[in-house]
């Protein structure tokens, strides 16, 4: 029984990685009709073209998967290799993955289906099982961005998932949708900080989307 169960448990945590040759992800914002900000500031366009890289991590957790979707933006290396000095491949100051925005999220059965998977507390993801990141919405006092303080309801749409023959996911197209009940305020900007005070809009909430098609390949 002892061995079982610890096989189990291996099988439970399986962990598989996939990146996409080929992607093109989106995001924004919808302010309440109140605020005069421009909602085009937060927006994103990240794709295989323009330095963007894709990621997808599936933990196998028993009965739902956690999937964790990771953008980034992969900058041109700028060094030229000669015979006396060699440029660095994603060394120490390679950028982080999920740079440009993360989503985490645990969801029922093996297989993602077209459908939409509600989060919200009692629902299909429980909200406080949710990650999201963006590099346009955290609070900094020095260019006025938006944090979220609260997170409320939200929604993942699966509109097309394929499979190959072994199992694995090789095309997503999805997109996500979550409220922002209440924003973070701002850090108090200290001297020290030496940054220059920022008249920003008091934004009390916001929507935030984001969608996403890509090709997949595990590695």
């Amino acid at each position: 029984m002892t061995g079982q169960q610890g096989f189990q448990s291996k099988s439970d945590n399986e962990i598989v990685h996939f990146y996409a040759e080929k992607f093109n992800f989106e995001a924004h914002v919808d302010f309440p009709s109140s605020v005069f900000t421009n909602p085009d500031n937060y927006a994103e366009s990240i794709t295989h073209d323009n330095n963007g890289a894709f990621d997808i991590t599936l933990i196998n957790q028993g009965n739902t998967i956690k999937y964790l979707f990771q953008v980034s933006s992969i900058p041109e290396q700028q060094c030229q290799s000669d015979a006396t000095r060699a440029c660095l491949q994603g060394g120490a100051n390679a950028p982080a993955r999920g740079n440009v925005a993360e989503i985490q999220l645990s969801l029922p059965g093996k297989k993602l289906i077209p459908g939409t998977y509600r989060v919200r507390p009692g629902g299909t993801t429980p909200v406080e099982e949710v990650i999201t990141y963006s590099r346009q919405l955290y609070s900094d006092p020095s260019h006025g961005q938006l944090g979220c303080q609260t997170w409320g309801k939200g929604k993942l749409k699966v509109k097309k998932a394929v499979y190959n023959a072994k199992g694995k996911l090789d095309y997503l197209e999805a997109s996500l949708l979550r409220v922002c009940e209440q924003t973070a305020p701002f850090a108090a900007i200290l001297p020290q900080d030496n940054l220059l005070q920022v008249e920003a809009e008091n934004i009390p909430k916001y929507t935030y989307h984001a969608s996403w098609s890509c090709q997949l390949n595990s590695k």
